[in-house]
């Protein structure tokens, strides 16, 4: 089994003045210039028909260490467990370190890639071992908490490496015992909530006290597929055909039943569940493949469905849920079908801007040579990588990387008036190409018009950048926005940014020489 770093590299939507997933700063910023030639050319002369050009050429040298690898290998990883139904074997903490279970220890690894055990089958120390570790969480003083389902206990692990059981077999001590905990969720201020597939979800104080929540008919809960809280405290569970929300000191209640949203979208088997920083909860069905929406005062809607993303990229089952700082939301699941008499699976990670733009991150095989099924867990890191994992007894845990993702349109007095992003490693879009650089072409045009990108390093004189966008109505392919034309009229030159957070230096090039602007067309050269 292989860890592999994918440089996902690319979220490229174009937005003019302003959009609520931009990722461009609002100004310019201080960055590595120097590219000789090149030109933005920008047509809009046929509703339906437009187009952008980005080229940078003749830029300084730039070694694969400025771009960031496209695939890395950074270390081996065996489970050792089987993940099939389980969706929170991941968790990250606030440096972006990523825990993952490695057969009977938990593993952290750093952003660099260096990878330390934190707990192994001796547990604490002291007689309590560790057994099958299979879910994972971390509090807001980056404290790690583990469950192990084959020892029927959990962990603590401070971040200076202090382990302490914080629940056995014996559950509460008043009669309610834990066995094969397989869910575990933690709020920022340390309060431990643990359930098992089937059986109460205990919950355990700061300071150790042990409760139980049952169902609001005062019942077992049943089946618990996932567990999460939000940022005030309140305990999220799902489990057979609905999601039951704990907001003390009021009563449990279902937030999202077997009516889905009411609309003929239905919930199913609910599986997955994420929370995003404004306590919208996201409902991933195992089942049927669709994925809810509850906001904070009860309303739902659906944001992902069987269809996908409307281009034959579908899912039946949506399994692993997880959102990043920004409130997007990241989808894995997959889908199954026959071919000549024999099984087809297709894995895929989408995705959901917190505007509702769905795009494929990554897809079938991972890396483009292993072939992969049941696509599990996913976990959105604080520094933007985000890790997902593959497989069922053999597992691939794969990384997507924050590298050169940002073109960034700035006027002559450095307002942002566009700011363009792609999201796609799909074997079919996206391949390396020249020193640490890569390749992205896309048939849909999918991602705000952008159909084609490159960015290549090397020595001085070298290293280009080159991005095309287009719109075909037609063909239903009207995802870039018109009108940066017209916000050009009267600049005196058009500034261009490549960034990303995995970039040691942003590339820049100002463009002085305006050789046409209209309100439809508009080209400038260095």
């Amino acid at each position: 089994m292989k860890l592999i770093r994918l440089g996902i590299l690319v979220t490229f939507s174009l937005t003019i003045v302003s959009d609520a997933s931009a990722t461009c700063p609002a100004s310019p910023q201080a960055c590595l210039g120097g590219f000789a030639r090149g030109s933005v050319k920008i047509v809009e002369t046929k509703p339906g028909k437009e187009k952008l050009k980005i080229s940078l050429q003749r830029g300084p040298a730039l070694a694969a260490a400025d771009l960031g690898q496209p695939i890395e290998q950074i270390t081996d990883f065996d489970l050792g467990n089987d993940p099939q139904s389980l969706n929170d074997v991941l968790a990250s903490d606030s440096l972006g370190n990523l825990y993952r279970p490695f057969g009977d220890t938990v593993v952290q690894t750093t952003p660099l890639g260096v990878s330390t055990e934190i707990i192994d089958a001796t547990g604490d120390g002291l007689g309590n071992t560790l057994d099958n570790p299979v879910a994972i969480a971390v509090d807001g003083a980056d404290n790690v908490y583990v469950a192990g389902r084959g020892s029927h206990n959990a962990f603590q692990v401070t971040p200076l490496g202090v382990v302490t059981e914080i629940i056995d077999a014996t559950g509460d001590g008043g009669g309610n015992t834990l066995s094969s905990p397989q869910q575990i969720a933690v709020t920022s201020a340390g309060d431990v909530y643990v359930a098992p597939r089937v059986g109460n979800i205990f919950h355990i104080t700061p300071l150790g006290v042990i409760a139980f929540l049952s169902h609001t008919s005062g019942l077992p809960i049943g089946t618990i597929e996932a567990l999460d809280v939000d940022s005030v405290g309140n305990v999220i569970a799902a489990g057979l055909d609905e999601v039951i929300r704990w907001a003390p000191p009021a009563a449990p209640s279902i937030i999202i039943g077997p009516a889905g949203d009411g609309a003929g979208n239905l919930l199913s088997v609910p599986f997955g569940l994420a929370i995003d920083p404004s306590d919208n909860v996201f409902v991933g069905d195992e089942g049927i493949g669709n994925v809810f929406r509850v906001a904070p005062g009860g309303a739902i809607s659906l944001v992902l469905g069987p269809d996908g993303n409307g281009h034959g990229t579908g899912l039946i089952e949506a399994r692993g849920l997880d959102t990043d700082a920004q409130g997007n939301l990241f989808v894995t699941g997959f889908d199954f079908h026959s071919s000549g008499g024999s099984p087809v699976y297709e894995n895929r990670v989408y995705r959901v801007s917190p505007a509702g733009k769905i795009s494929v991150w990554m897809e079938q095989d991972g890396n483009g040579t292993v072939p992969n099924r049941a696509i599990q867990d996913v976990e959105a890191a604080v520094d933007g990588t985000v890790y997902t994992i593959y497989g069922t007894q053999t597992e691939n845990l794969y990384a997507l990387d924050p590298l050169p993702r940002e073109i960034c349109l700035y006027d002559d007095v450095g307002t942002l008036i566009a700011d363009l992003s792609v999201t796609c490693v799909r074997p079919d879009c996206y391949k390396p190409i020249g020193i640490g650089g890569y390749k992205y072409k896309d048939k849909f045009a999918s991602e705000s018009g952008i159909s084609s990108m490159q960015v290549v390093g090397g020595v001085a004189g070298k290293s280009r950048v080159k991005v095309v966008a287009k719109n075909n109505a037609a063909k239903g392919q009207t995802d870039l926005p018109v009108g940066l034309a017209t916000a050009l009229l009267g600049a005196t030159a058009l500034t261009v940014q490549v960034d990303a957070e995995g970039m040691p230096s942003c590339l820049s090039q100002t463009f002085t020489d305006i050789r046409q602007q209209t309100s439809e067309k508009f080209l400038a050269k260095p």
